[in-house]
């Protein structure tokens, strides 16, 4: 079998499943007491010549008047 470095397939983490999960929860909870997020500069890249990444996103986060 090839080897599968996108985490897909049958050699993919035990735990990835749960790991999105996770993350969903983390990036949906917010949702109802914010009212806007807004790039507050340019993003950083992340230097690598096989992964695309951010060093930082910069942000401004309006929250809802309750």
């Amino acid at each position: 079998m090839d080897h599968v470095g996108s985490g897909y397939g049958l050699p993919g983490c035990a735990g990835q499943r749960l790991a999105r999960i996770e993350a969903q929860a983390i990036f949906t909870a917010p949702l109802d007491r914010v009212d806007r997020i807004e790039l507050a500069g340019p993003p950083g890249r992340h230097l690598n010549n096989v992964i695309r990444g951010l060093d930082s996103l910069p942000v401004t986060v309006t929250t809802r008047r309750v």
